[in-house]
């Protein structure tokens, strides 16, 4: 049997409705879901697990918004090559 890696996709957004929904279509499609509330804490999930392969990323949120958390990973080693979906 082959061994399949099942891809980890970071839902960053402020709005529970929108992480229940895409959470639920990703983890059917048999994709790992982390989810962050903000981009401050999208940053330290970031950096505390670093073996994610995508981000869907809100815009609007407070605390750190989605351009600020984008700028911010951009900035360390790591995590600039992470793709990004706004």
């Amino acid at each position: 049997m082959k061994n399949i890696k099942s891809h980890k996709i970071l839902i960053v957004d402020d709005q529970q409705k929108n992480i229940q929904v895409l959470g639920s279509l990703l983890r059917l499609g048999n994709y790992i879901v982390g989810v962050a509330m903000n981009g401050k804490q999208a940053m330290e999930i970031l950096i505390e697990l670093n073996d994610f392969d995508l981000v869907l990323l809100y815009v609007n949120m407070p605390i750190m918004n989605g351009f600020e958390a984008c700028r911010a990973m951009r900035k360390i080693e790591n995590l600039k090559e992470i793709p990004i979906i706004f």
